[in-house]
Formats: structure tokens, C-alpha cells, sequence
């Protein structure tokens, strides 16, 4: 008795939410301002959902793309658009030279990999510089082969110390490149001493004659202030002279003077009104003409 209640209570409910959902006939500007807005005590309804866009008409479609797709789900590639592998001859490729034999990691073996010993300084000495340049090159590829096989069995966990003579030959490479340093070093710093010592003689010739030069110009300026001084000393006696012979002859004339006054004494007249002033009859006579 209960239930049938109940099932008419949840079917009402149901037409009722159907009838607010379903949307009016009547626009949204004809509506009533008064009339309260329903309140939905459910989800949206499905016609209120986005709906999907549409092709348009008259339109091809787009070609479906991987673009924004993970790999992990993009299609495989069929079998024929696979990448193809072209074979390339690298018998002859120059990265060969970093291995020997043109092999990756060589066969330990002892008795192969003996080699002679490193190089002497000796040895070294009475190279020229294009002799080490080209030993110091061809020790330089060795020490890279051997690094390479060296980094290679470390790559695949194999100790090559027990059965191998590639640390050894190593050693000597080192060894004799470091001897090449050492005699390029020796030669570097004899031509440097070289030059040093040719750079001193020359400032010592070139001191030498800079003394030399200052010793002549001193002679030279010693000999005009010599000349000048003997210059200055004859001028001076010439002038003494003249001097003298002037004041010679001065007291000659006054001399003379003084003879020919005594020998002619003068008349002297006095006149009234000069004074006590007096002259010569001689004068007078001169004066009176």
C-alpha cells in the first residue's frame, strides 16, 4: 500500500522535471519579468549540452593527421614505407686509423704487441724539426689507437693489463713525446740564449760607438773652446796694444804741445770788463780780423 504511493510521487516528479526542462515556445523577450526562474534540482538537461560541430556543407573533409598524437598511439607504418638502409663502403674511411687492423677491440696477444723501447734523448738530439714533427704525429695516432682500444675494453668489462701490452706501449708513447717536448724545449731555449747574446753584443757595439761618438764630439767642442780662448787672448792683446800705442801718442801730441806753448809765450792782455779773463795777442788779432 505504501509503495504505490510512493512509485505515483516518483513518476509525477519525473513529468514534472521533463515539462520544466523541455524548452518554451515563447521567446526570452515575451517572457513575463515577474515569473520567477525555475530552480533545477537535477544535472543540466541534455538539450542545454555543446553540441558537436558540423561539416560544412559543400566542403571535403580534412585529411586525418598524427599531428598532436603520441607516438604511442599514432598507426604503424607499413612495412613498404619503411626507412631502407643503403650499404656504404667504409673500408677506407679515415677513422680507421684510430684501430688497427680496421677492428674495434684486437685479440690480446703478448707476442704480437711487443714493440721496441721508448725513444732517447740521444736520439732525439740529432733529429731535424721536420723528423720530429712527423715522429711526434705518428706517436700521437699510436697513443689514440691505443686510448680507443683501451676505452673500448673498458666499455665491454675487459681488464687487458694481464694479457695485453697496450699500457706499456702507452707508457712509451708518452714517454718518447714528452722526450720530443724536452729537446724542443733544449732547442727553444738555446736559439733564445742565441738571441740573447746577439742582442747583447750589439748594444755593446752600439754602446762602444755611441762612446766613441761622444768622445770625438767632446774633442772637437774642446778644441773650438781652445781656439776661442787663444781668439779671445789675441784680441785682447791686439786692443792692450792699440791702447798703448794710443796713449803713446796721446802723450806725444801733448807732449809737443807743451813744447811749442813754452817756446811761444803769449801776450796777455787784460781787458776792462771781462773779469780777469785774458787772451792771447794772437787771438785777439784773430778776433779783431
Amino acid at each position: 500500500m505504501q509503495a504505490a504511493p510512493q512509485r505515483a510521487l516518483a513518476q509525477l516528479r519525473t513529468a514534472l522535471h521533463t515539462t520544466l526542462a523541455r524548452p518554451t515556445a515563447l521567446p526570452a523577450a515575451r517572457l513575463p519579468p515577474s515569473s520567477p526562474s525555475p530552480r533545477l534540482l537535477h544535472t543540466t538537461a541534455p538539450t542545454h549540452a555543446r553540441a558537436k560541430p558540423r561539416a560544412a556543407s559543400g566542403k571535403p573533409k580534412r585529411d586525418e593527421t598524427l599531428y598532436g598524437k603520441s607516438e604511442i598511439h599514432r598507426p604503424a607504418l607499413p612495412r613498404e614505407q619503411w626507412p631502407k638502409r643503403e650499404e656504404t663502403d667504409t673500408s677506407n674511411h679515415p677513422l680507421w686509423r684510430f684501430f688497427h687492423d680496421q677492428v674495434a677491440l684486437e685479440v690480446p696477444d703478448k707476442a704480437k704487441d711487443m714493440s721496441g723501447r721508448a725513444w732517447r734523448t740521444e736520439e732525439l738530439r740529432i733529429k731535424s724539426f721536420e723528423d720530429l714533427h712527423k715522429l711526434w704525429y705518428i706517436l700521437l695516432r699510436e697513443r689514440n689507437v691505443l686510448l680507443t682500444q683501451k676505452e673500448e675494453a673498458r666499455r665491454v668489462s675487459i681488464d687487458l693489463r694481464g694479457f695485453s701490452m697496450v699500457h706499456e706501449n702507452l707508457h712509451k708513447c708518452r714517454k718518447s713525446m714528452a722526450r720530443i717536448k724536452g729537446v724542443l724545449a733544449e732547442r727553444r731555449n738555446a736559439a733564445l740564449q742565441a738571441a740573447q747574446i746577439l742582442r747583447e753584443r750589439e748594444d755593446a757595439i752600439r754602446n762602444a760607438r755611441l762612446e766613441e761618438h761622444r768622445a770625438r764630439s767632446e774633442a772637437g767642442r774642446k778644441r773650438q773652446r781652445e781656439k776661442a780662448q787663444r781668439s779671445m787672448e789675441a784680441l785682447l792683446e791686439r786692443r792692450k796694444a792699440n791702447k798703448g800705442r794710443r796713449a803713446r801718442a796721446r802723450a806725444a801730441a801733448e807732449g809737443g804741445a807743451a813744447k811749442a806753448q813754452e817756446a811761444k809765450p803769449a801776450a796777455q792782455v787784460i781787458e776792462p770788463g771781462t773779469g780777469g779773463l785774458t787772451e792771447t795777442f794772437v787771438e785777439e788779432q784773430g778776433r779783431v780780423r
